[in-house]
């Protein structure tokens, strides 16, 4: 499944008792301008977020005592023969050096070097958002079914946390990732939730892949 030879990049520097390292893939060998795009985005993308380190989070830790890390790392989560997708986990801090995890996708069509929006996946006149929000209301529903604690109000949260740029894919189908605190108390971490292909049934423009 996976045609695409990626590497790992790092940025790493010690900046006072702060550390950070930056992980960004790279595809090897690339087929023409389209995935030497990606790379140079990739890249670009690191770099900015070492600037966000160095203006915001360098002069917070300096006035704060103790060691501090931050790590920007990627997995590659697909790849088929035209569509890449990354997930990215973010350990960070704000200006207040509160600790904060982050999750980000990135998913690539390789033949053009454009970022695929969640739409480009499905048929005209699908209604995907709405099909999308559906299918993640009855999986929540059933995981209070089987104990677990989500807010009285999960489902206006879930309507006001869902975003159609918050996915990645997987072997398996689409991972919907919402911030920490957004659905249930006491998380500590980003909620994903999956929705399987075969659950998207004949909505899927399976040419696209």
């Amino acid at each position: 499944m996976f045609n695409y030879k990626i590497r790992t990049e790092i940025v790493s520097q010690k900046r006072g008792n702060l550390c950070y390292d930056i992980h960004y893939p790279v595809i090897e060998k690339p087929d023409g301008t389209a995935t030497a795009s990606i790379n140079n985005f990739s890249k670009f993308a690191a770099g900015e977020f070492e600037k966000f380190i160095h203006s915001s989070i360098v002069p917070a830790a300096r006035e704060k005592e103790g060691d501090f890390s931050v790590a920007r790392v990627y997995r590659l989560m697909y790849s088929s023969r035209f569509i890449i997708s990354y997930k990215y986990e973010i350990n960070s801090y704000d200006n207040n050096m509160n600790r904060i995890n982050l999750v980000s996708g990135a998913t690539w069509n390789t033949r053009t070097g454009s970022l695929v929006r969640l739409g480009d996946f499905f048929r005209k006149n699908v209604r995907y958002r709405e099909m999308i929000l559906y299918i993640l209301s009855g999986k929540i529903k059933q995981r209070i079914a089987d104990g677990e604690n989500f807010f009285d109000d999960w489902n206006a949260r879930l309507y006001a946390f869902f975003k159609t740029e918050n996915y990645y894919l997987c072997a398996e189908g689409m991972v919907f990732y919402f911030p920490y605190g957004a659905l249930k108390p006491n998380e500590d971490r980003p909620s994903e939730y999956m929705i399987s292909f075969m659950e998207l049934k004949n909505q899927i423009r399976t040419e696209i892949f």
